[in-house]
C-alpha cells in the first residue's frame, strides 16, 4: 500500500521492516521513513509528526524521488533492451 501510494503521487510515510524496504526509498533519494527493526517508538512517533507537520516537504520530495525513480526505471529499460537485442542478434 505504501509502495502504490507513493507512486501515485500521496505523501506517505513508510515504515520500513527490512533492509529491503528501507533501501527502496533510500536510493530514491526519499527521506521521510522510519525503521521498525531499530528505531524507537517514541522516535517513530517524532518523525511521523514531524512530517505530518511539514507535509508541504514531503509532498516535494515525493515528487522529486518520483522523477529519480522514473529515470532508473528508463536507464533499466534501455539496458535491457540492449541486451535483449544482442542477445537475439547472436541467435540470429
Amino acid at each position: 500500500a505504501c509502495i502504490a501510494a507513493f507512486s501515485s503521487g500521496v505523501p506517505v510515510i513508510p515504515m520500513a521492516y527490512s533492509r529491503k524496504f528501507a533501501g527502496l526509498f533510500g536510493s530514491l533519494g526519499y527521506p521521510h521513513w522510519v525503521d521498525c527493526r531499530v528505531d524507537s517508538e517514541d522516535e517513530i512517533l517524532a518523525r511521523i509528526t514531524e512530517a505530518f507537520q511539514n507535509r508541504e516537504d514531503l509532498l516535494n520530495d515525493l515528487h522529486t524521488a518520483r522523477k529519480e525513480g522514473t529515470r532508473k526505471l528508463e536507464h533499466y529499460g534501455r539496458k535491457a533492451r540492449l541486451c535483449l537485442s544482442d542477445a537475439l542478434e547472436r541467435t540470429a
